[in-house]
């Protein structure tokens, strides 16, 4: 569990003697001694910077030893409903726009509260709530000096002290009503204040998509942002592509780059993962952004070619050029183009697409293939069709007739074992994209959208038996919320038989069965921790079993490893 980092920037007038705020240096102090206790006894950490500009909150936030464990951020300094007031380098007064600095701050991930104790920030309150900042501290109108920092002093104080957040505010608004005369709170606001009103001039919102941060103590470190789903939402068993639309999809920050990428020139995507991991899914998220920016998609899935339609270029050819012209809506003319004997089908299919569908069709053309790599199998008919599609990634770079045409190819298997003249492959040119395990923070958004409350050390044992994989760790929580299984009653029974995983395991099995020579690699690798046989290493990291590289390859996860030990 990650160390939540508090991050403290304050900024004063160092220019105009009459706006120079003479508590904000003991409202610094006052908060890091509140604080300091946590930090000793390993809980949390301090930055801090006294006369902060914008590069240094910008520098703070991007900063590779804090960007994912920021959970507070503290202003202290003059402010309104639009803007902060910062210093420059020289420390003359310069304005960060409260627009900008929302959406910056909306996108930082760990951050579970800011806290903008100047004047009249309620404004900004609102919009970060919005943008889905959890919690918020503001005030309505320009409040007393000494009276701000002695409610921010005590309400780190309690937080240092293991209180949660709703009750360590509640602490510190109560501590002003025991030092002050509230009953008439006007006298809590700077005087002469142009918003006074009877209300407390400090507000704690929470944001009622993020509900669970209202019980967030210091103990409970860095924790996701997961939004209150709607408790009439139905779970999906999961099969196959996850549906668009669904709130099951759990979009990476690859995707964004992705979509992106399409719409660019020539884009060619080649997104790279084990069976299972998601790659159909977002193929068909990037194809429908093209899509909606005016593209049309041939949408090809190897996973329903037969072996005969992949086993005979002309044949695959032939196939792949009538199916273009059916997505495309465009007549069928694949004979005509097909009936020289003096071409090769590759050129003919090529001229097909060029002299055919490309006049007939004014849009972007994007080819996806997915799962690419079955081809692979027949490797007289991959070399020849993969060498076409790089001379037509290169066409779309130079020739006119092709600057129209772009391709997404989603493959689990290293291109190399199966294609050795590099320049007559796809596999080495565009942009790669590699899914990746599902991160904790991703799991516990997944969790949450299942309707399911997971502590991080339930989430940290559900991935220590999947290892973060897609498919098993949605196949987990789907499971746990339709029989309303405890975690530990899950992981029970997980590598039995009969147990939850027990048909995604039998799959396996049955293909270790099937091909000696995998399982004879994946017992090595179970047994003896290693195996000289590479190439079954790569066909077992292709369908999720083993990671790594030759020579180190290991079993996936905690759940492979316990049931093929029994197996094999």
């Amino acid at each position: 569990m990650s160390k939540p980092i508090f991050f403290l920037a304050f900024a004063n007038d160092r220019q105009d003697n009459a706006r120079y705020l003479r508590n904000l240096p003991k409202e610094l102090d006052e908060i890091r001694k509140a604080l300091d206790r946590a930090v000793l006894q390993g809980k949390c950490e301090v930055i801090f910077e006294a006369n902060t500009t914008i590069d240094e909150i910008l520098n703070t936030f991007q900063d590779s030893r804090y960007k994912d464990r920021i959970a507070v951020f503290h202003f202290g300094g003059h402010a309104d409903g639009y803007q902060l007031l910062l210093e420059d380098t020289e420390g003359k007064p310069t304005v960060a726009e409260g627009a900008g600095l929302v959406s910056f701050l909306a996108r930082r991930n760990s951050l579970q509260m800011v806290f903008l104790n100047g004047c009249a920030t309620e404004k900004q309150a609102e919009e970060l709530i919005k943008e889905g900042i959890p919690t918020v501290i503001s005030t309505s109108s320009a409040i007393q000096d000494d009276i701000a920092t002695q409610l921010a002093s005590r309400f780190y104080h309690a937080l240092a002290n293991e209180n949660d957040l709703t009750t360590a505010w509640a602490d510190a608004v109560d501590s002003i009503k025991i030092s002050y005369d509230t009953s008439n709170v006007r006298g809590l606001y700077r005087k002469n204040a142009p918003e006074a009103s009877d209300n407390f001039p400090w507000q704690l919102r929470i944001s009622e998509e993020y509900d669970y941060i209202s019980t967030w103590n210091i103990n409970k470190g860095i924790v996701p942002k997961i939004k209150k789903m709607p408790t009439s939402l139905k779970i999906e068993e999961p099969k196959g592509a996850v549906p668009l639309g669904s709130p099951f999809y759990i979009e990476r920050e690859v995707d964004e780059r992705c979509k992106a990428q399409i719409l660019q020139p020539h884009a060619l995507i080649r997104i790279k993962a084990p069976r299972q991991y998601g790659k159909t899914s977002i193929s068909q998220r990037i194809s429908k952004y093209a899509k909606d920016h005016q593209h049309q998609v041939i949408d090809l899935n190897f996973q329903e070619f037969s072996a005969k339609e992949m086993s005979d270029l002309e044949t695959l050819l032939k196939f792949i050029c009538g199916f273009a012209s059916y997505s495309l809506n465009i007549e069928e003319k694949v004979e005509e183009y097909f009936n020289s004997r003096f071409l090769t089908d590759k050129v003919k299919c090529s001229r097909y697409f060029e002299r055919y569908l490309f006049k007939e069709c004014s849009d972007n053309i994007v080819l996806v293939l997915d799962e690419a790599d079955r081809l692979f199998d027949f490797p007289q008919v991959s070399t020849e069709f993969f060498g076409m599609l790089r001379a037509w990634h290169e066409d779309s770079k130079i020739k006119p007739e092709w600057a129209k045409f772009k391709m997404i190819i989603t493959y689990a298997t290293e291109a190399q074992y199966a294609i050795t003249n590099l320049n007559q492959s796809p596999f080495n040119v565009g942009m790669q994209v590699n899914l990746l395990d599902f991160s904790e923070t991703e799991v516990a958004e997944l969790a949450s959208r299942h309707q399911l409350t997971l502590s991080a050390v339930e989430i940290s044992s559900l991935m220590e038996m999947v290892g973060g994989h897609p498919f098993l760790v949605r196949k987990a929580l789907y499971q746990i919320a339709l029989n309303q299984l405890s975690l530990s009653d899950f992981l029970k029974n997980a590598t039995q038989d009969d147990g939850y995983f027990a048909a995604h395991l039998n799959t396996h099995l049955q293909y270790l069965q099937k091909n000696p020579d995998k399982s004879e690699a994946l017992s090595n690798i179970l047994h003896q921790r290693q195996t000289q046989n590479h190439l079954a290493c790569e066909a077992l990291r292709a369908i999720g079993l083993v990671k790594g590289n030759a020579p180190n390859y290991r079993v996936s996860n905690k759940l492979y490893e316990e049931y093929f030990k029994r197996k094999l």
